[in-house]
């Protein structure tokens, strides 16, 4: 029997080192250069992960570890991994320190969900999980908390997030202002299209591409259209409102003429 005081179960860092582990590639044998961290290392060895059969046990652990355990405990739902440590621990020991202090151990017994979740459990119990645990919202990988409200796992990420953000702030940007400069004359030249066909939009429009043409022709939203309206395209239409204007006004007064005819 392997006592309390030689063996220590694996603490959070392993345990978030464990969740970032890439599983999902095909089995190689481990290397120290693979599996950096000690504590991992020491889990591999201790839980015989380092094999085939290993591989596909760790695989399935951390499935359920991500798809079970982790929601659970974000909604302060600590009954799954209770159930889950009970089943997979065979011995479980309560023992006094020097200092008196009543803590919680256990017979080792190599198994995989066993070491993880103890470790866990009792973060948990003390407060620290599933907050001290974060995923980073850049990269997906887990990292332990060390500043509140922290959500990415290194400035790189951060950096990388901030100008994804800033390119989709300024293409954003851009579309609105090319949505207000064209929403107007979109709906002129539909409605040119409608009455005299696709001729009077060329006539209005002699440079316009071909495709645009066919989306003003047919039902397309024209939030689409102008969309695909960029750059020289757009100088193309906006050099020509003048002819737009004076075509939709002609149109327009001989529609209201026809009215009163009527």
């Amino acid at each position: 029997m392997i006592t309390k005081k030689s063996f220590v179960p694996p603490d959070l860092e392993t345990v978030v080192n464990f969740l970032n582990f890439d599983f999902s590639a095909p089995y190689t044998k481990l290397s120290k250069k693979a599996v950096p961290s000690t504590g991992m290392r020491y889990l591999i060895g201790r839980c015989g992960l380092d094999s085939p059969r290993g591989w596909i046990k760790a695989k399935v652990a951390k499935r359920e570890l991500l798809e079970e355990i982790l929601p659970a405990l974000e909604k302060r739902n600590m009954g799954p991994l209770i159930a889950k440590f009970n089943r997979h621990v065979r011995h479980v020991l309560w023992d006094d320190d020097e200092h008196g202090q009543v803590t919680m151990m256990y017979v080792a017994t190599g198994d995989l969900r066993a070491e993880l979740y103890r470790g866990i459990l009792l973060t948990n119990l003390r407060g620290e999980f599933p907050r001290a645990v974060k995923r980073c919202k850049e990269c997906k990988k887990f990292f332990l908390l060390s500043i509140k409200n922290k959500i990415f796992c290194s400035k790189a990420c951060m950096q990388v997030h901030h100008n994804k953000e800033t390119a989709k702030r300024v293409r954003d940007s851009r579309d609105k202002k090319r949505l207000k400069d064209l929403c107007g004359p979109l709906v002129k030249l539909r409605y040119i299209g409608q009455k005299k066909g696709r001729g009077a939009l060329e006539d209005c429009v002699p440079d316009l591409d071909e495709r645009i043409l066919d989306m003003l022709m047919g039902n397309v939203d024209l939030m689409k259209v102008a969309r695909q309206i960029r750059y020289g395209k757009k100088k193309i239409v906006l050099s020509s409102i003048d002819e737009i204007n004076t075509e939709f006004q002609k149109l327009r007064r001989g529609e209201t003429h026809e009215k009163r005819s009527g």
